[in-house]
């Protein structure tokens, strides 16, 4: 896991779907069925098979039927894996939010929810440049407000300021593998924003 102490982030607006629940033994063992569901699960067909057979014509064609026969079967199991862990998910992570930013320490979010402060939580992140595979954090409920209200002196060394956020909640356990998710999914947000003010600039 990554230490997220007196780390340098970038953090931007973004809507998240995140399936939670608190931290229980079921809920942990839960999430390591899907992870460990997820490492089993085959890759796609190699690049290298694929060019044999659909460009570089080193295949002879009449085993090209063979080809989308593995195709098929590699679309198949990945779904039958899918509808499994949507349904190992659904058994234990219960709630739902959206989140209206993120960081590799956090994100904030405009909801009220049912659990008091420091309460450490289980969660299930969609980014929305890659919705089917979920990123699986344990976190900290940082702030949890019905209306705004000043930020806390923690609150604000995360820079979780904004009045838009009533709560807002902090990363305690994240993969390496995910937190550079996070990080490619922030990178290629700022990217394409300063492509569109400098496309708006040059119109």
């Amino acid at each position: 896991m990554v230490n997220l102490q007196n780390r340098q982030f970038h953090r931007v607006p973004a809507k998240i779907k995140v399936f939670y629940c608190l931290e229980t033994f079921e809920a942990r063992q839960a999430m390591i069925t899907d992870y460990e569901m997820w490492s089993a699960q085959a890759p796609e067909l190699p690049e290298y098979l694929r060019r044999n057979f659909t460009e570089l014509g080193t295949v002879h064609p009449s085993l090209q039927p063979l080809y989308r026969l593995l195709q098929w079967m590699d679309f198949k199991l990945d779904a039958v894996v899918y509808q499994m862990r949507v349904m190992n998910r659904g058994n234990v992570f219960t709630n739902y939010l959206v989140s209206n930013d993120i960081s590799t320490t956090g994100f904030g979010f405009n909801y009220y929810i049912d659990y008091s402060l420091e309460s450490r939580l289980l969660m299930a992140l969609h980014l929305p440049d890659d919705p089917v595979r979920p990123l699986y954090v344990v976190g900290t409920l940082l702030r949890n407000q019905a209306t705004p209200q000043p930020a806390s002196a923690a609150e604000r060394a995360l820079e979780i300021n904004s009045e838009q956020s009533l709560g807002a909640i902090r990363f305690e356990e994240l993969s390496d593998i995910d937190e550079e998710r996070i990080s490619r999914f922030i990178f290629n947000f700022e990217r394409k924003l300063k492509q569109k003010q400098e496309y708006a600039q040059a119109g």
